[in-house]
């Protein structure tokens, strides 16, 4: 469970929030609102504004509403156990299931950088948007996972550890390269699983941005996304993810990843080897519905 934190995204929120009452009161008239309601109510202030460009006022709003939640799932490994953490490791026919679920209720799988790219810069998405997430780099994710995913034409975020990269049931650099290649995105998991809490900065700098900049040399790839070890951070990880440039992170934290939580503490919906396909079908219908 990712360790909930007060921190400065919050105060900036607020602050922009306000920042864009003028604006939004004369947006909100021109769409048929009223100056008590574009005063008076700044979650209305927030989904008009969000994401209408300056350069193209004629952005629909509810356009872009229907994207300030967008489901991110994780994964760990795909197969059967080989430790003592059963429950991450969900069966290879499940997990079929479940793609073919949400490839016949008409959802598009999209990156982490898309997803930053739409909510940074309003960047346009496919209906029904949803990210696939693996973390740890485990071997399965390609010799189960993508071949599933790829004859369905969808595409995932595989966030990998620098240390594990090759070691025994791990993602091997050519495993890796192989997934990018075909669209998969490559998203950095921190050198060696450590709980970043609690670190001195030099620690911390090692964990995050160090060996970010050593995987991006060997990968020869972009890498723009983390996730939390564990999903744990704090005030001071979440700088240091701010300051080494990554444009989206994501917790353990279970929803749906929200417009509203800042890019660097996004939500994500937990799968594990309990979710056959009702269950999976159920979990995400609960997160739909809140």
């Amino acid at each position: 469970m990712a360790k909930r934190v007060m921190n400065m995204y919050g105060a900036k929120r607020l602050l922009f929030i306000s920042s864009l009452a003028a604006l939004a009161a004369a947006l909100i008239l021109s769409t048929g609102g009223s100056c008590a309601q574009a005063l008076h109510n700044p979650e209305m202030l927030y989904r008009r504004t969000a994401g209408v460009s300056l350069s193209n006022p004629t952005t629909d709003p509810a356009d872009f509403e229907q994207h300030l939640q967008i489901p991110i799932l994780l994964y760990h490994e795909v197969g059967e156990p080989f430790s003592q953490w059963e429950e991450l490791f969900v069966r290879t026919a499940d997990f079929e299931k479940h793609m073919k679920h949400l490839r016949d209720e008409g959802y598009s799988c999209i990156s982490m950088k898309q997803l930053a790219a739409h909510w940074r810069q309003d960047h346009p998405l496919p209906s029904r948007p949803i990210v696939i997430t693996f973390d740890d780099g485990y071997r399965g994710n390609y010799t189960n996972a993508y071949p599933i995913l790829k004859e369905l034409d969808m595409t995932a975020t595989i966030y990998v550890v620098e240390a594990a990269l090759g070691k025994d049931n791990f993602l091997t650099e050519e495993m890796l390269l192989c997934m990018n290649r075909a669209g998969f995105e490559v998203g950095h998991h921190s050198a060696s699983h450590r709980n970043l809490t609690g670190l001195h900065r030099e620690d911390l700098k090692e964990e995050i941005s160090r060996s970010r900049t050593r995987l991006q040399k060997q990968m020869q790839v972009p890498i723009t996304t983390f996730a939390y070890p564990a999903g744990n951070y704090d005030d001071a990880v979440l700088e240091q993810v701010q300051d080494a440039g990554f444009l989206s992170a994501v917790t353990n934290r279970p929803g749906l990843a929200s417009y509203h939580q800042g890019l660097l503490e996004l939500d994500r919906i937990s799968i594990y080897r309990r979710h056959g396909l009702e269950s999976f079908k159920q979990l995400l219908q609960s997160h739909l519905d809140k």
